[in-house]
């Protein structure tokens, strides 16, 4: 198998992902704009497009992920529907698995912005040449 056909099989792949995170997200967006709506907040203050694209990037690299792994790599044509729809499947539970599994190990937004710098102490006393700058 040449190199161009490796590379079209991962782009089909990543794109069968990509369109099974598009179906969760078609879910995700509706429960956000009934959110928004019982609230009375307009749908565009609290969606968030790099999540959205950040959510169809991590689709994508789990239909790659999943293309690479089939058994049947070399077999796949458009013809059968049942790796297309392990794909799309892949890529709806795929990101799912991922977005899980960040949130749960990753800081989230609110963590990080707790974290605040430690002051820096400066002490530029020239008749000492050590360095008794302290941190923390």
């Amino acid at each position: 198998m040449d190199l161009q056909t490796i590379l079209l099989k991962l782009i089909i792949g990543g794109s069968f992902g990509m369109i099974g995170q598009g179906l969760r997200m078609i879910i995700g967006l509706k429960k956000l704009n009934q959110v928004a709506a019982s609230n009375n907040i307009k749908f565009g203050e609290v969606f968030e497009s790099s999540r959205f694209l950040i959510s169809l990037f991590i689709g994508f690299s789990a239909g790659v992920l999943a293309m690479f792994f089939m058994d049947q790599f070399d077999e796949l044509s458009s013809n059968n529907n049942e790796q297309l729809a392990a794909l799309i499947a892949i890529g709806y539970s795929g990101t799912d698995f991922l977005e899980g599994f960040m949130s749960k190990h990753l800081p989230s937004n609110k963590q990080v912005a707790k974290l605040e710098p430690s002051p820096v102490v400066i002490n530029n006393n020239s008749s000492n040449n050590t360095d008794t700058s302290a941190v923390g």
